[in-house]
């Protein structure tokens, strides 16, 4: 069978094992040209015997017991006769060692109390609280300070028959998680359907990794389903909670709505005060539906949204986007990571390993994937 890898945002799983302290040096590299060979060997042994050897210091206690004398010279030998010597490694990935240090474990989650009425995701940047039981839907998100992007949150379905909320639910939300690891969490909340339209149930997903977040939504046929409609969640921010706003499509970036082009929207950032940047970053997909932004009594609206097909019993339709926070008050980290979520690595292979692959940036996790097949 095929078994799924995640790597990280950040390119880590490569160099999780190593951490910072592994940048001070290159241990066996004596001569500084970056290999580990006979030359080394050489110049170490000249250099414990005393003769004159340009050598670099910090690279000649290989066997790690903070001396530097014969030991390390018959270490070295052996290890370059038999051929196991260390790969070098340049500072680009030392520096990604060192980035994916201070990442781990940033992801956590919790009930907001004993009777579980509610649920709070934290990574290092944003907080996220999803009410499961009485207002059954996201209630804010809030910079590392506590200072709120926004507390007004909706999602449900829209046809010819009415609007059907997800926070109508004759059910209560409930929280599961399917990954879990140093670096990602997925938070699922699941099990509701949009009152009285019951044909139709609820997974509302963040991808949550310890410096960025993705936010998927899906709906799940329980029975066959033929309304049509939209399938939207919308995002309400007061006006005069908003310093300034930009929007991005293929045509460039404004700071107005008017007569902007929503079919082609790359990404929508807002400066709230007191809090900083939010945004939503559209990934360059398709069927992914649209994103579009209104401004109605008083309030800005983000809405999110796919036109819904006829769906069979046990079939699904979903769509997903980056949300971007920064507690800062300039777009130009929006920028920046819309450009890398919207343009992904493709120069990647997998080297080294038997039965291996790389598969493709999934655009809606917000990682790279690989595959290893194996047996059970």
């Amino acid at each position: 069978m095929k078994k799924f890898i995640t790597l990280l945002s950040a390119l880590t799983v490569a160099v999780i094992c190593m951490t910072a302290s592994a940048a001070a040096a290159f241990p066996g590299d004596i001569n500084g040209d970056k290999e580990i060979n006979n030359k080394d060997v050489a110049a170490l042994f000249k250099y414990v015997s005393g003769m004159a050897a340009g050598v670099v210091k910090d690279n000649c206690d290989f066997n790690g017991d903070g001396k530097i004398n014969n030991k390390d010279v018959t270490a070295l030998f052996r290890s370059v006769s038999s051929g196991d010597v260390p790969a070098y490694v340049d500072g680009e990935w030392l520096r990604t060692a060192e980035r994916a240090n201070t990442l781990k474990n940033g992801v956590q989650g919790r009930f907001t109390d004993a009777s579980r009425t509610g649920f709070i995701i934290f990574n290092k940047d944003v907080s996220i609280v999803y009410s499961l039981k009485n207002g059954k839907k996201v209630e804010g998100i809030y910079n590392a300070d506590g200072a709120p992007y926004f507390t007004g949150n909706d999602t449900y379905i829209k046809n010819s028959s009415g609007t059907y909320s997800a926070s109508n639910s004759t059910e209560s939300a409930r929280m599961n998680s399917n990954r879990i690891g140093y670096y990602y969490y997925d938070f699922h909340f699941r099990d509701q359907n949009f009152g009285s339209l019951k044909s139709l149930n609820l997974d509302h997903t963040f991808h949550t990794y310890s410096d960025k977040l993705h936010e998927e939504l899906r709906v799940v046929a329980s029975d066959n389903y033929t309304g049509g409609g939209v399938f939207e969640t919308k995002v309400v921010i007061p006006k005069n909670t908003v310093n300034s706003f930009v929007l991005k499509n293929k045509n460039g970036e404004t700071p107005s709505l008017n007569g902007f082009d929503f079919s082609s929207t790359e990404y929508v950032g807002f400066d709230i005060k007191g809090a900083g940047i939010y945004g939503v970053i559209m990934p360059d997909i398709s069927d992914n539906g649209y994103v579009k932004v209104t401004l109605s009594n008083g309030n800005y609206e983000i809405i999110r949204g796919i036109n819904l097909p006829d769906i069979a019993k046990g079939k699904d339709i979903l769509f997903g986007h980056r949300i971007y926070t920064s507690a800062g008050h300039d777009f130009e980290g929006l920028r920046t990571e819309a450009y890398i979520e919207r343009n992904p690595l493709t120069d990647i292979s997998v080297t080294r390993f038997d039965s291996a692959a790389y598969e493709g940036y999934d655009a809606i996790r917000g990682c790279y994937r690989f595959t290893v097949n194996s047996s059970e």
